[in-house]
């Protein structure tokens, strides 16, 4: 189980001065949602100890995966230094979901920027995330009118979500049971991961999938290079 680290933001590594924060790596997170998976991110940083100047977070109110990552690209030629920079987005039933992807293996390889830019997908969307919080679900939603209401519905049949909502409020609200179960769902996420491609499937196309615990693993390496 994941512990909450115990810090208030107003005195988080006070021992550090402005020359250590310029020296310390930097991350951008980009999402496509401007308030569930924005607010979770926030408070996934600020939990492991992490300043609004190590890790940015910015999202797209158009809530497009070509938007998202037209606005970690710009970020990156107009804004100052960063290591690590994440585009997070789901498929659903967004059709410029492959050009996202392949846009942002483009900007990776790009010789300007010579960062670590990855594509956090969700298949088929952030709620698989939550729901692989209380279990280790294979369960496909594709073929179906809208993927992430239907997945969204069965997350609700279990207790810890049955008052899920997008709305700010719920993630702040319901964060410190997320965390408890987090270890769980970064195992079984990455365990899912690994059946896809024994199964033949292409990276980017596992259905059901999510790449967050990426983030959550880099995250908390950031936060144990900050502790030594």
């Amino acid at each position: 189980m994941t512990k909450p680290r115990q810090k208030n933001r107003s005195s988080i590594r006070r021992d550090i001065g402005p020359t250590d924060l310029e020296k310390s790596p930097r991350v951008l997170i980009v999402t496509e949602g401007t308030v569930t998976e924005a607010e979770y991110f926030r408070l996934l940083a600020a939990e492991m100890g992490l300043g609004r100047k190590q890790v940015v977070i910015a999202a797209h109110p158009a809530s497009s995966p070509m938007q998202v990552v037209g606005l970690a690209e710009m970020k990156l030629a107009q804004t100052g230094r960063f290591d690590y920079v994440y585009c997070v987005f789901d498929r659903d039933t967004h059709a410029n979901y492959d050009e996202a992807v392949s846009l942002v293996e483009r900007i990776a390889k790009d010789s300007r920027f010579k960062r670590k830019v990855e594509a956090i997908t969700s298949i088929p969307c952030f709620e698989y995330w939550l729901c692989l919080h209380v279990g280790d679900s294979a369960t496909s939603y594709s073929g179906v009118a809208s993927p992430c209401r239907k997945l969204t519905n069965d997350l609700k049949r279990h207790p810890l979500f049955k008052n899920y909502s997008k709305k700010k409020g719920w993630m702040a609200a319901n964060f410190e049971k997320l965390a408890a179960n987090r270890d769980e769902a970064v195992k079984h996420s990455r365990k899912r991961l690994a059946n896809a491609w024994r199964a033949g499937e292409k990276p980017h196309s596992e259905d059901p999938s999510t790449r967050i615990h990426i983030v959550v693993d880099g995250l908390k390496k950031l936060s144990e290079m900050d502790e030594g």
